[in-house]
């Protein structure tokens, strides 16, 4: 008896951890850009700033820029770079939220 409650709980345990590395791997790979996500290129000026398309833009303080592989990505990181983005601003004007475009949804959002 003891031994089969063993086994009940190892295959309870091993369906759970299953069930969360497939949870897991879709939500690393679900990204959800919002339709009026505006698209343009991207290029990270200072700790503050950045250029999208022909203007300058100051960071909203609770800025995110969220990678291809949908992970979170700090601005340094990107110093110099000159990357395809849809961006979200804040009531202020300032640069809330980048999705850095992947190739596939680069080719879905051109016009």
């Amino acid at each position: 008896m003891h031994s089969s409650f063993l086994r009940v709980r190892a295959r309870l345990a091993t369906g759970l951890l299953c069930g969360l590395l497939t949870w897991s791997a879709l939500a690393q790979t679900a990204r959800v850009i919002p339709a009026d996500a505006k698209r343009s290129q991207f290029t990270v000026t200072s700790n503050t700033t950045a250029t999208v398309g022909n203007q300058t833009l100051r960071f909203a303080p609770g800025l995110r820029i969220i990678s291809q592989e949908n992970r979170l990505v700090r601005p340094q990181q990107l110093a110099e770079q000159t990357l395809a983005v849809r961006y979200k601003l804040d009531l202020y004007g300032q640069l809330l939220t980048v999705w850095i475009l992947t190739d596939e949804e680069r080719r879905r959002s051109e016009p």
